[in-house]
């Protein structure tokens, strides 16, 4: 059970439904609030960098890894 894996996000409730011990409902309830959480925690934890770069991976303008690595470069520049 120390295996990072089996720490992961969902894991545990995929195995309570597996086991029996909670219905398929409650699991995917219970892993939408976990990815919730985690994501606000994300967001908080970058949220301290002002400096950061940010890429939108909606706009396939901003997603090009050659592009990517010269804004980090010219970031770390600064």
């Amino acid at each position: 059970k120390d295996c990072c894996g089996l720490r992961s996000l969902g894991y545990r409730e995929a195995l309570e439904f597996a086991e029996g011990k909670i219905t398929k409902a409650q699991a995917i309830e219970k892993i939408i609030i976990l990815t919730r959480q985690y994501a606000k925690r994300q967001r908080t934890w970058f949220g301290r960098y002002k400096n950061i770069v940010k890429i939108d991976i909606n706009a396939q303008k901003d997603f090009n890894a050659a592009e990517i690595a010269q804004r980090i470069l010219e970031w770390k520049e600064r």
